[in-house]
């Protein structure tokens, strides 16, 4: 990971690259591909969240940094798991920013697959080859009699990010 909330935690002009460096250097020098991961269940920086309508756009901006700076690394994963993030940060209020409606789970989860799509732009305009190794928990639901639509929902529900990211 390189990971914008410690990376850059409040500025990029004073991003410590110090910490990547040291491991991407040594990932490379053994002949090691890394899939370099942007924001990993968080929110980012403090100063943003994932409730936040600029935070596609602070991410693009980090991810063409973090670009930049390693232009030989092809695949990324701007967002971990942007439909099990938006849940666990939208809807059950359990990670930052503790939401726990319908709407701050689904800002999170469309500011998630936006920052994905910017990031990659981001990237993709330093290195045209990059490739997106997108990431979710596609856990398929069981249940009973009695729960049949909520299983059947959530199984629909699963693909949701992917859908998102595929434009459908």
């Amino acid at each position: 990971p390189v990971l914008w909330e410690r990376t850059a935690p409040a500025d990029l002009a004073d991003a410590d690259w110090r910490w990547p460096d040291a491991r991407l250097e040594r990932l490379r020098t053994l002949r090691i591909r890394p899939i370099v991961g942007l924001v990993h269940h968080g929110s980012g920086p403090a100063h943003t969240s994932l409730l936040d309508p600029a935070f596609p756009t602070g991410l693009a901006a980090f991810a063409g940094a973090v670009a930049a700076r390693y232009p030989w690394v092809d695949d990324w994963t701007p967002v971990n798991e942007p439909l099990t993030t938006a849940r666990f940060s939208g809807l059950y209020g359990v990670w930052y920013p503790h939401a726990r409606d319908e709407a701050s789970f689904w800002k999170a989860l469309l500011h998630q697959t936006r920052a994905t799509v910017a990031a990659m732009r981001a990237i993709r305009a330093v290195n045209p080859r990059a490739r997106l190794v997108q990431t979710e928990d596609l856990g398929r639901f069981w249940g009973t009699t009695a729960l049949r639509d909520q299983v059947d929902f959530n199984n629909t529900m699963r693909w949701l990010s992917w859908d998102l990211l595929c434009g459908r």
